[in-house]
């Protein structure tokens, strides 16, 4: 049953991200500049967002599986890197593509790294909690996904 349970957490984050892809690959010029009203960012940034964020997720990974301790996750510094994401001019569209698609394709190799046993293992400090694996897939790898492509779709109306 656990084996299923990390099974379905990798095929989960994976038609998350392809989702995404998606959803981006099939945008006109002109929509990568409409702005997502939750973040007040331009599509092209949220998807940068995104891709800097698969890799921030296996920073924090490294942390508790490679380095032994878990993650601690500060908000005050999230807002901070996101302000200098957001003080950027928005990238090109080919670029965002290739760097998300790059950066999901890394987390879904480190995702195939972990075993049955790990997904119970402390991997990140959140708001005075400790988040275990599978609360990490779900929340911050899946989640941050999705709910950033629910921001673009409403941005597109779609």
């Amino acid at each position: 049953m656990a084996n299923d349970r990390l099974a379905d957490l990798r095929v989960r984050f994976s038609a998350s991200a392809a989702t995404l892809s998606l959803l981006l690959s099939g945008l006109a010029p002109d929509d990568w500049s409409r702005v997502c009203t939750a973040e007040g960012w331009p599509v092209a940034l949220e998807g940068l967002h995104v891709a800097l964020g698969y890799r921030r997720q296996r920073g924090f990974l490294e942390d508790a599986f490679v380095r032994g301790r878990p993650a601690r996750f500060d908000w005050d510094e999230t807002h901070e890197l996101n302000a200098l994401i957001a003080g950027r001019r928005r990238p090109n569209a080919h670029f965002v593509m290739r760097f998300l698609e790059d950066e999901a394709a890394k987390t879904r190799q480190r995702l195939e790294q972990f075993a049955t046993a790990d997904l119970e293992r402390p991997t990140i400090d959140y708001e005075g909690r400790t988040l275990t694996l599978d609360q990490f897939i779900r929340g911050f790898l899946i989640g941050h996904v999705d709910g950033h492509t629910r921001s673009i779709r409403a941005a597109l109306g779609r």
